[in-house]
């Protein structure tokens, strides 16, 4: 397994935060590498994310929605239709670390045969949209205004 991790620190309450992450629909507004573009945010259901990496043009995703703990986590993996190939698991996690600043770690795990190919081709693209993400998610959720579309 090969892992792909980014950690932020944001001063702003978990709910702010999770309405950032559980809004799909805003992704196209603030977040880089991820655009939302159906799916409801149910355990198990399928998602359609497009992905954009520096470099590249976007490419689709239709991951399953593997755990989503309100304030907590939100997680989906996508796997190619070969079974033991590629899968590719991202993770956003939120911790508590006083009152007012959370950690917010997103990370996305690489397994399969050609995981360490794929690492290679795309692991510094890959990184810099979590780095990237985070940093939009941090400007946004600090704003002391409640529209994150504004």
């Amino acid at each position: 397994m090969i892992i792909l991790q980014a950690e932020t620190e944001i001063a702003a309450p978990a709910e702010r935060i999770w309405e950032l992450l559980a809004d799909g629909a805003s992704y196209a507004h603030w977040n880089p590498m991820l655009q939302w573009g159906a799916g409801t945010l149910t355990a198990g259901s399928r998602l359609e994310l497009t992905v954009t990496l520096p470099h590249m043009p976007p490419f689709v995703q239709h991951p399953v929605l593997l755990a989503l703990e309100p304030q907590k986590e939100l997680s989906w993996r996508h796997r190619l239709p070969v079974p033991g190939l590629l899968s590719w698991t991202q993770s956003i996690t939120l911790e508590q670390l006083s009152p007012e600043v959370r950690r917010v770690t997103q990370r996305v795990s690489l397994g399969g045969l050609l995981a360490s190919l794929y690492k290679f081709a795309l692991g510094r693209m890959i990184q810099h949209g979590l780095d990237e993400s985070n940093a939009a998610l941090q400007r946004l959720a600090q704003k002391e205004f409640p529209c994150h579309r504004c």
